[in-house]
């Protein structure tokens, strides 16, 4: 009689094994998936960022590294007041 039990509660602790198992893979690719997609997003975002650093870089170089241009102009043409009216 113990031979009988002994078997059926071995097959019903195997199909519990099984279906626990099957859980977890379960559980661990939907981790694996979601993990992976955060993964890819926060790429997108470093990238998205190292790209307006670098477009910043450009603009703080060209600022500056641009050259002053002197007025064509002579300075005493750009004043504007009652004197030179007359």
């Amino acid at each position: 009689m113990f031979g009988a039990l002994d078997n059926v509660l071995l097959i019903v602790l195997v199909l519990v094994a099984a279906y626990w198992y099957c859980l977890w893979q379960i559980a661990t690719a939907n981790f694996s998936e979601q993990l992976q997609r955060a993964q890819r997003e926060f790429n997108r975002e470093i990238a998205i960022v190292r790209s307006d650093q670098d477009l910043l870089k450009e603009l703080l170089e060209e600022l500056i590294f641009m050259p002053v241009n002197p007025p064509t102009t002579p300075r005493r043409q750009l004043k504007v007041g009652p004197s030179q009216r007359s």
